[in-house]
């Protein structure tokens, strides 16, 4: 009974252990306009075949490449300022397969430089962006 129940511990921390994502290495690295969710990144922005856009007024980050078939979009509630800051947003971006769509997550600025460039992330989602204040 006793091995059981260690089995089943063991698995158990196996499982939570292999899902995690570590912020610093998967997100706070990143030197480029990009977006990760679990840990992979869905689109990474290349000057010279993708486009990106910022609307200040809609507080609004739009990355495609150029054939307009891998992108991302976030809206946040305000414009992210400061690091710690806590924002809502509602992001879409495409995988492999389908799009996604996440409504109202809660992000925190983890990181910003003076290029304008901001890196958020989303614990609960496992989100990590980095977009740029144009």
């Amino acid at each position: 009974m006793i091995r059981k129940i260690i089995l089943v511990l063991s698995l158990i921390t196996a499982m939570t252990g292999c899902a995690k994502y570590d912020l610093d290495e998967v997100l706070l690295q990143r030197s480029e306009i990009s977006m990760t969710w679990k840990s992979e990144v869905q689109i990474s922005y290349t000057p010279l075949t993708c486009q990106i856009s910022h609307s200040e007024h809609r507080n609004e980050y739009r990355v495609h490449d150029d054939k307009i078939g891998n992108w991302f979009v976030v809206k946040c509630s305000e414009k992210p300022s400061y690091v710690g800051q806590k924002l809502s947003a509602d992001v879409s971006w495409t995988t492999d397969s389908n799009i996604k769509h996440g409504t109202n997550l809660e992000f925190s600025v983890e990181k910003m430089d003076n290029t304008g460039l901001v890196w958020m992330w989303n614990k609960s989602s496992k989100i990590g962006l980095v977009i740029k204040n144009l």
